[in-house]
């Protein structure tokens, strides 16, 4: 991958991630006094089901691998303190 794509895409998804929460605040939603929680689920579900779209244009397939066990390790964790 050429680092440019690379840089581009970083600068992208800080500006998305950065305004992930923006809708929340519209006057629309604030007129309706949608429940935040409730909204936030909303928008969090339509982010995933429409995430699932890029997949129709790339050739993957899934595989599990060690990176994916040490990837969970941190919320594991995290579950088991959270717990005590």
């Amino acid at each position: 991958m050429d680092p440019t794509t690379g840089f581009a895409a970083a600068l992208a998804s800080t500006v998305f991630f950065g305004s992930f929460g923006v809708p929340i605040k519209s006057q629309a939603i604030v007129q309706a006094q949608v429940d935040p929680v409730v909204f936030q689920c909303y928008k969090t579900a339509a982010c995933f089901c429409s995430s699932w779209l890029a997949l129709l244009f790339v050739d993957f397939k899934f595989t599990v691998g060690a990176g994916g066990a040490h990837a969970l390790c941190p919320w594991s964790c995290w579950c088991d303190i959270r717990r005590l």
